[in-house]
């Protein structure tokens, strides 16, 4: 099942060691990519918002994967899920 994934940012602070945080970010999105998970992965123009499309059994294996990320683990950014289905 397709699984599209919207970020949006929490109101916390900035964390201290973001740049740490990006790097290591992408690290764990590069690896869902490698494993077939994340399909494709976009920013909107105009906010900088992460479009995650991914490939999961459903919504709570894709919260699962998504929960990996560490902006997710450090309480920054959280994902609205929807499900996708054919035309």
């Amino acid at each position: 099942m397709r699984i599209l994934a919207i970020e949006r940012e929490l109101p916390r602070p900035v964390h201290r060691n973001l740049h740490d945080l990006l790097r290591a970010e992408a690290t764990v999105i590069w690896d869902l990519q490698k494993r077939g998970i994340i399909r494709d992965i976009w920013f909107t123009k105009t906010d900088r918002r992460a479009v995650v499309l991914l490939e999961c059994e459903g919504l709570e294996e894709a919260r699962a994967h998504l929960a990996t990320l560490p902006l997710v683990r450090a309480e920054l950014i959280d994902f609205m899920l929807h499900e996708l289905c054919t035309y």
